[in-house]
């Protein structure tokens, strides 16, 4: 991703882009809030990806599924996931950045699509630069200082790292998108630039002192903050950790954010009531900028939804639920566990599979507030309007389609002629499988389960199935006729 670096002529703010003022969201005149999801996987999948890597980004099937989720629930804001880093421990993964100025430019494209439909599904994106974190396949701060043999306490406060990282703004707000010719730094699917993720728990995850810490921290976002807003004033510009008192009163820094998460509180012996949290957080404010939970989650229902209904009432700009996946290209979808607890990713409408954590429950409580702090009734649900596609290989004791986004169930049917009668083999099929999310990720296992086994076939026979998505407001067209031998 070739940039030159020229002069930046700066824009005034356009009604196009969401702004900040007397401690709330605005778009065009009228208060901006929301509820709405993590999508960590709408520019780059994480898990069950194949040995070839060739969806280790997203298709365009694959991100206008996790949109048109969001849509269909009302939601219209999103946080994806950081850019990704190279790291020699992770092999020859594709990332989005190999090296100090040096992209993935089929990485960029796909960050291109997911920019573009955005727009076309009216959704909002918080942008998180780096991780704190070194997760396999993403990496952060210890792998950007790894490549010149440093460490990563030095990334926040050697001249040069700073400069590096100011490279990486400067390059990636001046990309140029190729499918609708805009800058980044214009983009208005673009909410909020944040400086990165998690950034207040780099030092307490490396067993460091926090507090004696969180000072340089500080610092450097201050730092990176006005940097970000010389070359784009646009957009606001999102914290990501450091001393919430000196970012209340740091006119570069436009949101404060905070992540609510009850299993790791439980985990590090603190508070576990989410309500309670973000009411402090709010004390603490006092009105003076916005707040948005962009991460929360991974707690019991009740708990979930008292900091849900809260958060309607007390001017918390927005919330996003950790952390929704999409279906796959392949067929079925794709699966995240959260540190081999019992709370797994979700997948829109629910399903049975998710029990165990209130997926589908939580997933209708989040359409119904998604539209309310809006200030919209909840609409109804619409039929599913387009058909499943079956993918290859199949046979009867093996059928796999690619899914229709917001369909609750399927219809599978089977004839021996193409014009003959046609008998229900399968009624309530869903294509959410993996009950034990947690051993089929650490397998690795990039091919897609089985969704189907015919067990009435018998062998030596050709037949033709044809399938149809349903849900609770009605049934979609049938797919194409799949001729199985």
């Amino acid at each position: 991703m070739a940039v030159q670096r020229a002069p930046v002529i700066i824009k005034p703010n356009e009604p196009t882009f969401v702004t900040a003022r007397d401690g709330k969201l605005w778009l065009e005149g009228s208060e901006y809030r929301f509820l709405g999801f993590a999508l960590p996987n709408l520019h780059q999948n994480e898990n069950q990806v194949h040995p070839d890597y060739s969806n280790r980004f997203p298709d365009e099937f694959e991100i206008r599924d996790l949109l048109l989720s969001l849509a269909q629930m009302g939601c219209r804001v999103a946080r994806i996931f950081c850019l990704s880093l190279h790291a020699d421990i992770d092999g020859d993964l594709p990332v989005y950045v190999n090296a100090v100025g040096q992209y993935n430019e089929d990485a960029f494209r796909t960050l291109d699509k997911v920019f573009q439909l955005a727009n076309e599904y009216g959704i909002r994106l918080i942008f998180p630069f780096i991780d704190s974190h070194s997760f396999p396949g993403w990496r952060g701060v210890d792998e950007w200082a790894g490549w010149k043999g440093r460490t990563g306490a030095e990334f926040w406060t050697d001249p040069l790292f700073k400069s590096e990282y100011q490279a990486l703004l400067y390059d990636v707000l001046h990309r140029r998108n190729v499918y609708t010719g805009t800058l980044y730094k214009d983009e208005p699917a673009v909410l909020a630039w944040q400086l990165g993720n998690e950034l207040d728990s780099w030092a307490q995850d490396r067993g460091l002192d926090t507090q004696a810490w969180l000072p340089t921290l500080t610092t450097w976002s201050i730092e990176m903050a006005r940097f970000l807003k010389s070359i784009d004033a646009n957009h606001l510009v999102m914290e990501a950790g450091g001393n919430r008192d000196a970012f209340l009163t740091e006119p570069a820094i436009d949101v404060l954010s905070d992540h609510y998460y009850e299993y790791w509180s439980r985990v590090f012996g603190r508070p576990y009531d989410l309500r309670e949290q973000n009411q402090r957080a709010l004390a603490q404010i006092a009105g003076r900028k916005p707040l948005i939970a962009d991460e929360f989650g991974m707690g019991e229902y009740a708990n979930l939804t008292n900091l849900i209904e809260s958060i309607l009432e007390n001017g918390t700009s927005g919330a996003l639920l950790w952390s929704l996946r999409g279906h796959r290209r392949d067929g079925g979808f794709y699966y995240h566990n959260e540190n081999g607890s019992h709370y797994n990713s979700y997948h829109w409408p629910g399903f049975p599979l998710g029990n165990s954590y209130d997926e589908s429950p939580l997933l209708q409580l989040m359409r119904q507030q998604a539209f309310a702090i809006r200030g919209l009734p909840e609409p109804p649900v619409e039929p599913p309007t387009e058909a499943p596609m079956w993918t290859a290989p199949a046979t009867p004791d093996g059928l796999n389609w690619r899914g229709v986004t917001g369909a609750s169930h399927y219809r599978i049917e089977r004839a021996e002629q193409p014009a003959g009668d046609w008998l229900v083999v399968g009624e309530q099929v869903v294509d959410v499988v993996i009950q034990d999310v947690q051993p089929y990720e650490a397998s690795g296992d990039a091919v897609p389960p089985v969704l189907f086994r015919d067990r009435t076939a018998l062998p030596g026979i050709s037949y033709a199935y044809r399938i149809r998505a349903e849900n609770a407001a009605g049934v979609g067209p049938w797919s194409f006729n799949w001729y199985v031998g």
